[in-house]
């Protein structure tokens, strides 16, 4: 069964990079209207010539993957409407359909506009475009809208790395518990002392540990880290200084695919006795980690302690 790849995501937000490593690893063809357009000579702002590119690259998408063969479009993508037209295609013809978002932060985007200007390429980018493009023209795609795609695959378990530091500390924001009806916390929740201690230094300590999950793109999808927290000091799901607490979270459009037991299961074959914490209200946590061996040992206000022992 063939796959189509569809990237999303603004000028400098590394789709080349990307659709570049798809091939590199699993193979197809690339459909990018820019190096197209290129090799005609043709400005690579005449819009309308932008339009005619890319429905000629879809005829012959559509042909290679009626034939078997995988393809990665690297248009951009920047409105639903076009993300559906062909994601409703693929349905229609049994094709798998994977959307990549290729979320930069204005301030980033801008920095790297600048660096690729200052290369002297044939196409320089005014950076007053990148607030246009983000209030008036983007349609970034939503977490309902991500999670009725087929998942790119195969997604893998690994150790930590220092790399993954960010992702972890993104890890420990989403796995905040949020109540029905509530508004998520800021993200500078994470930088309170009694929610930062449980990464701030993270690897400098006897028993920090984390595995994380990454997909098709070596891009990380899930984390669950442990931490050993002193007497002075606890974590919501403390025991003792000597049993390691651990939280962990999945992206929210990838959560109910299996990731959240592959990526704990494969940290307890290494930390077999932990503990953790978990709201009165969380029931779907609760059932998960009791099926992985956990037992409540302690009430705390709204919350459950809970221990798995070797």
């Amino acid at each position: 069964m063939s796959r189509l790849t569809v990237l999303c995501g603004l000028p400098g937000s590394g789709k080349t990079t990307i659709s570049c490593s798809i091939v590199d690893r699993h193979g197809g063809v690339r459909l990018c209207p820019d190096e197209w357009m290129d090799q005609l000579g043709i400005d690579l702002w005449d819009e309308a010539a932008r339009a005619r590119i890319e429905a000629l690259q879809w005829d012959l998408g559509q042909q290679l993957l009626l034939n078997g063969t995988d393809v990665v479009i690297e248009w951009g993508t920047w409105t639903r409407r076009e993300r559906e037209t062909l994601r409703l295609w693929c349905r229609a013809h049994d094709v798998v359909v994977s959307l990549v978002f290729l979320e930069v932060h204005p301030h980033e985007l801008r920095r790297r506009l600048a660096a690729r200007n200052e290369l002297g390429r044939n196409v320089v980018i005014p950076l007053e475009l990148v607030q246009h493009w983000f209030d008036d023209m983007f349609e970034p795609p939503t977490v309902e809208e991500l999670s009725a795609y087929d998942a790119p695959t195969p997604f893998v378990s690994r150790p930590w790395a220092e790399t993954d530091s960010a992702f972890l500390w993104e890890a420990l924001y989403l796995s905040i518990h949020v109540r029905e009806g509530q508004a998520p916390p800021p993200r500078s929740v994470v930088d309170t002392p009694d929610i930062g201690h449980y990464l701030v230094g993270f690897g400098s300590r006897v028993g920090d540990d984390a595995q994380v999950v990454v997909d098709g793109f070596d891009r990380p999808v899930a984390a669950a880290f442990c931490r050993r927290m002193p007497d002075d000091d606890p974590g919501y799901g403390f025991v003792s200084a000597d049993i390691p607490e651990f939280g962990m979270a999945v992206v929210a459009h990838l959560r109910g695919r299996g990731l959240g037991r592959m990526v704990l299961t494969d940290l307890l074959a290494r930390h077999p006795t932990m503990s953790l914490s978990v709201d009165h209200d969380n029931h779907v946590a609760r059932v998960f980690y009791e099926s992985l061996g956990f037992v409540a040992v302690a009430e705390e206000g709204t919350a459950t302690t809970m221990l798995r022992r070797a």
